[in-house]
């Protein structure tokens, strides 16, 4: 048989017939085996390498949400420029936990299906104004329906637990996960219909992503804009030591702010520092902004930032001081008097001037903004004008006759009412 095969060889392959010339059966099957028994060595020290990758790398998700996810784990992988000093990883699996999350992955897990979590407060205003202008949407609905949307309140109950866990400190936050519950990216803040659906279809698609970016990285390293972006989201992660690094290069590169992202890493280094109890460092590089800046669009969040980091570390003082800094260098903007007559109200300090400034801020809105309108109820709620604060709450109600948390403050304002009597 063998010899049979071996001649319709020669006739089809004259270089098969000048091999078997040259060496005999034998020593073709010596060679052969030789082969297969080296490929099988091979073999074996190419799976103990893989081995020996899975324990010490974080493996990326087999699921289809990831499937171009780069690889995680060592940063040797990203051309860091020397100005960036890290060298450990960059990139890590985020999982739910949680066991109160067990039912949910379960479930994802199933129908392969993709999570949104949105988290907001009760007295988060811009939270408010999502679901009204962008929620209620048909076609924002319809990205709902596809994905599993679980809202969160992340002062309350297990939404609080959520929060912590995914370190939630600004809202709106909205935080995108795939079906096995690795955290692809997240957004904080408000976005208009047409944005909100533009970037979560990007995220989804891990575009435009922290790990899409830090793959950009790869052939861009001396690029400011990737580097604000990569650090901006580490930033909204609370990893001040990597939003630091990422940011701080922006600062360390463009001084003059000419790419328009220096005044935001100063921000955002401020934010995330203030946010992890880092009240010093914070402290320096949000008054490095307003002094460096001043134009700078991000200048009034600035003031508003420093001066709750200075209430939060005990210095009352310097935290009226910044409100009066913030209103005197805005005396017409709303956003500046609400600020500045809410901190007064709810430290029951210089009432008369915060409700002539509250005053001011809801003539300046036209009496069609309930927030600023609570806020006025709040200063007359502390200076014992309970029946005033009252009729002024429930000007709140009228115009967002929905909002529980207006309801909540007439009743609080009534059973202090009935408390006195």
């Amino acid at each position: 048989k063998y010899r049979s095969n071996y001649s319709r060889t020669r006739i089809k392959n004259k270089v098969g017939d000048t091999f078997m010339n040259r060496f005999s059966l034998k020593q073709i099957f010596s060679y052969g085996f030789h082969i297969v028994l080296a490929m099988n060595i091979f073999g074996i020290f190419l799976s103990c390498a893989q081995l020996h990758q899975q324990k010490s790398d974080v493996q990326p998700s087999n699921s289809s949400w990831q499937s171009n996810q780069i690889e995680k784990g060592n940063t040797s992988n990203f051309l860091i420029p020397p100005t960036s000093p890290i060298d450990n990883s960059l990139v890590q699996k985020d999982e739910f936990q949680q066991p109160l999350f067990q039912h949910i992955i379960a479930q994802t897990q199933k129908t392969q299906q993709a999570i949104l979590l949105e988290f907001s407060t009760e007295w988060c205003g811009t939270c408010k104004k999502f679901k009204k202008e962008v929620l209620s949407n048909p076609k924002v609905q319809e990205l709902f329906s596809i994905v599993l949307s679980i809202e969160y309140d992340a002062e309350k109950g297990e939404g609080a637990k959520v929060a912590e866990q995914f370190k939630i400190a600004n809202y709106p936050t909205f935080v995108f996960l795939d079906p096995e519950g690795n955290e692809i990216d997240r957004y904080i803040g408000f976005l208009d219909i047409d944005n909100f659906l533009i970037t979560a279809k990007n995220i989804f698609q891990e575009k435009n992503t922290l790990k899409d970016y830090l793959r950009q990285l790869q052939t861009r390293p001396q690029d400011i804009t990737l580097h604000y972006e990569i650090g901006l989201r580490y930033g909204w992660k609370l990893d001040s030591e990597n939003a630091m690094i990422f940011l701080g290069y922006v600062a360390k590169q463009d001084p003059q702010n000419q790419f328009g992202f220096t005044d935001k890493s100063l921000y955002q280094i401020g934010r995330v520092f203030s946010k992890t109890g880092k009240s010093e460092q914070a402290i320096d590089y949000l008054q490095r902004l307003i002094t460096s800046f001043p134009q700078s669009s991000e200048r009034a969040s600035a003031y508003s930032l420093l001066a709750k980091t200075y209430d939060n570390s005990g210095r009352e003082d310097l935290a009226l001081k910044t409100y009066r800094s913030y209103l005197n260098e805005n005396k017409t903007d709303p956003k500046a008097q609400n600020a500045f007559a809410w901190f007064c109200a709810g430290k029951k300090i210089d009432l008369d001037e915060a409700l002539i400034v509250a005053q001011k801020a809801v003539e300046s809105t036209n009496e069609k903004e309930p927030g600023i309108i609570d806020t006025l109820a709040e200063v007359l709620f502390a200076k014992n004008e309970i029946d005033a604060a009252v009729s002024t709450i429930e000007k709140a109600i009228a115009l967002d006759p929905e909002d529980k948390y207006y309801y909540k403050q007439k009743t609080r304002f009534l059973a202090a009412k009935e408390s006195n009597k």
